[in-house]
């Protein structure tokens, strides 16, 4: 169960449809790996923590549009925002009448990334921690961790809805949604972009700065007391 945070009212979807959408997340997180045949452990190394992030936001995204359809994922695979807020008639019929291809019915990318009526953008963190390395897979971090960091490839102004995730016994080690926060942000709330080297594979990265750290922990929106004391030490804003 989640608890509702009187902070962030201003985030377009409801807090009891994100909570909704929290739990359905969390349902569908612990029992995936038993729909597949699997156990918890082998299905979550299996994506390895580099990959598990992108993966709790999917499902968190997929959940929200299941929860009110007002919110669509979007389509083109390279498209921002992840979320788009088709709540405005007006908004739906540009989506629906432009952003396909006619003939392919293939998702326009020009149309897409980025989409001009906006949305939110999904990023999920399962918090920083000194001694990563010597965490395994399924492990509780509460304790541990020592800030809450949101990464992304381009350092972009956008509505970003922040999902913050651990591992939890009670589901035999699954990542589980733990708090949800909501922040407008801007350019200059993230670090500058690190492009890397030409001849390497490394993709544009940048990281919440302190700034926009600051906005995201003022716009905790629904959390769950098992870590409730965790996101006070964190410097969260609980009401």
């Amino acid at each position: 169960m989640f608890t509702h945070n009187s902070n962030g009212n201003f985030c377009p979807i409801s807090l009891s449809d994100l909570a909704r959408s929290a739990e359905k997340a969390n349902h569908y997180l612990a029992k995936i790996p038993e729909i597949l045949g699997s156990n918890t452990n082998q299905f979550y190394s299996s994506l390895n923590q580099r990959n598990i992030s992108g993966f709790v936001g999917e499902v968190l995204k997929h959940a929200i549009h299941a929860t009110d359809q007002n919110f669509f994922p979007n389509p083109h695979p390279d498209g921002r925002p992840d979320l788009l807020n088709l709540s405005d008639p007006s908004v739906r019929h540009y989506f629906e009448s432009t952003c396909y291809d006619t003939a392919s019915l293939r998702p326009i990318r020009e149309h897409l990334a980025p989409f001009r009526h906006g949305g939110v953008e999904i990023k999920c963190t399962i918090g920083d921690i000194r001694t990563a390395s010597s965490y395994g897979i399924g492990q509780p971090r509460q304790a541990a961790i020592t800030n809450l960091t949101y990464w992304a490839h381009h350092a972009h102004a956008c509505d970003l809805l922040g999902c913050y995730y651990d591992f939890c016994p009670q589901t035999h080690g699954s990542p589980q949604i733990k708090a949800i926060f909501f922040a407008r942000l801007d350019q200059s709330d993230w670090n500058k972009v690190s492009v890397g080297k030409s001849d390497k594979k490394k993709t544009s990265n940048t990281a919440t700065n302190s700034l926009g750290k600051a906005k995201i922990k003022s716009g905790c929106l629904i959390y769950q007391d098992s870590h409730k004391d965790c996101l006070i030490r964190l410097g969260v804003k609980i009401s």
